[in-house]
């Protein structure tokens, strides 16, 4: 693994993190309820949307192990791929952390 300088982790990140809100933001306001396939799924199983959240982000989440273990095994993983599985657990977390907040301001 490749050495890296705080300061190039920091605006690595910061470049991630504006990329995964701006995709976050069009996944929210997709419809007029910014939380609709939460909810909805959460009204489907008997559950809370933060709960029906989770389930959903599981699916990604074994994406990023299954390539973390293939990675372990010398199976080559594209950069592409890793930004992509790893964006969608950020964008999923962005949107608990977004669905949790507004709750509790409310």
């Amino acid at each position: 693994m490749k050495k890296v300088t705080q300061k190039n982790l920091n605006l690595y990140m910061k470049l991630q993190l504006k990329i995964y809100l701006h995709i976050a933001k069009k996944h929210l306001y997709a419809t007029e309820d910014d939380f609709h396939n939460f909810c909805s799924a959460a009204i489907l199983q008997d559950i809370t949307p933060p709960q029906a959240l989770m389930g959903m982000m599981a699916k990604h989440t074994i994406s990023v192990y299954d390539a973390v273990n293939d990675d372990a095994q010398g199976i080559e993983i594209s950069i592409d791929y890793w930004r992509e599985k790893i964006g969608d657990n950020i964008n999923y977390l962005l949107i608990l952390w977004a669905m949790i907040s507004l709750d509790k301001v409310r």
